[in-house]
């Protein structure tokens, strides 16, 4: 296996949540470059689906809040129960190392309590979160999510071990939140090479 491989990401154009953020960091790499897709998400993304909250409005693919949200047309995605991996005695890094090679990026829960990047929570408290995770190198892996600063950002490099620890985190009796990890998800996803799209103008009707 090579000694480094990376998924193309794109900064994506919403940052808002990890739901808006990791999928259109995908879909950023095709439909003809940033530009293209630019014109494209103005004209198509804002229209697909909408709902109202106390916050505003918000327009995405799937509800942010389920967990099923990067299955859609627009990716070929692969969905595994954490138990999937546990259960089978899969090593989490071997598993992460060849999805990537087959050009997935990996969305999983880790205990962030092992994640130097997570200043709040490193070596202090429990807390769980679902980085993209996109690349590996010599130094560790690659992830997108809302570390410095608070900012979505894709230069994030976590070294094998505190990737290794934070999903293997529910043996921690000490680590509280580490226990909702159990029964999460682990969404591979990379962009589909051709999409066709069927506008249908009722569907968007109230």
């Amino acid at each position: 296996m090579d000694n480094e491989k990376i998924v193309k990401l794109e900064e994506p154009i919403i940052t808002s949540y990890n739901a808006y953020a990791h999928l259109l960091a995908l879909m950023q790499t095709w439909y003809g470059g940033t530009e293209a897709f630019q014109n494209w998400f103005v004209n198509q993304y804002l229209i697909l689906k909408g709902f109202y909250h106390d916050l505003g409005t918000s327009f995405l693919f799937d509800d942010p809040f389920n967990e099923n949200r990067m299955l859609n047309r627009f990716v070929d995605s692969m969905i595994l129960p954490r138990e999937f991996i546990i259960r089978g005695k899969i090593d989490i890094l071997d598993f992460l190392k060849e999805a990537i090679t087959k050009g997935y990026a990996v969305n999983l829960w880790l205990e962030q309590y092992y994640i130097p990047q997570n200043k709040r929570c490193f070596q202090k408290e429990s807390g769980i979160h679902d980085p993209l995770i996109y690349g590996y190198n010599k130094e560790g892996f690659l992830l997108a999510d809302f570390y410095d600063g608070k900012k979505y950002s894709l230069d994030n490099i976590v070294n094998f071990e505190c990737i290794r620890n934070g999903f293997y985190c529910n043996d921690a009796d000490d680590l509280e939140a580490s226990q909702n990890i159990n029964n999460t998800l682990i969404v591979c996803a990379k962009p589909r090479s051709f999409m066709e799209y069927e506008y249908d103008p009722d569907k968007l009707k109230y």
